[in-house]
């Protein structure tokens, strides 16, 4: 009887209960608490623990169908490294569609100061393109092994086709042993059992 009467009720009566609902919501909101989790927390400490001269290793183990789940955590965790001082960062996908979403990420949390159209040209916290980060593209996870043993003989060439090894001259940077911190940004979750054996030397893996 009650599903009756309420389908005899004006739609325009219904949407307006419903406008005055809503609306007294947002302008009184319930003010529930928003608790940071442990992980979050321990997350935030670590790249604030961060030294000059560090390496992290932000890999992009996504592709179209999952960068919805991982973009809020890619413009929440990439600058706050960034931020850090003195730090060395490399990009790389495991995903073939992973390094335009790299670059996808730079020009959202970036600048351009030349006002060119090169995605070299792009600072992000004043760190710049082969100075400070650095694009080294896709790797297939089967090849993930022979780059954590030696990035110089399977990283020959940045993203853009560059010689990196003046960069990883300039920091120190022979094999996985090297890096401090990992980031995987993963929608699929089958990569960070592997990427946390292949980096298993580094201090520590998001």
């Amino acid at each position: 009887m009650a599903l009756k009467a309420l389908s005899n009720i004006d739609r325009r009566i219904l949407y307006l209960l419903m406008f005055v609902i809503v609306t007294f919501a947002y302008l009184n909101p319930l003010g529930l608490p928003l608790p940071i989790g442990e992980f979050t927390q321990a997350t935030f400490d670590t790249v604030n623990d961060l030294e000059a001269g560090d390496i992290v290793l932000l890999n992009f183990d996504v592709s179209a169908i999952g960068w919805d789940e991982v973009k809020g955590s890619t413009s929440s965790a990439i600058p706050h490294i960034f931020e850090e001082s003195g730090v060395k960062i490399l990009f790389m996908a495991d995903v073939d569609q992973g390094p335009l979403f790299i670059e996808k990420t730079i020009m959202e949390i970036g600048v351009n100061p030349s006002g060119s159209d090169d995605i070299q040209d792009w600072e992000i916290h004043g760190k710049k393109y082969g100075v400070d980060y650095i694009n080294l593209g896709y790797f297939p996870s089967g090849a993930t092994s022979a780059l954590a043993a030696d990035f110089r003989g399977n990283a020959f060439r940045d993203w853009y086709g560059n010689d990196p090894t003046a960069f990883y001259d300039s920091i120190g940077l022979d094999t996985a042993a090297d890096i401090k911190l990992v980031f995987s940004f993963d929608a699929s979750g089958g990569y960070s059992g592997y990427a946390r054996v292949l980096f298993l030397n580094s201090s520590s893996y998001f």
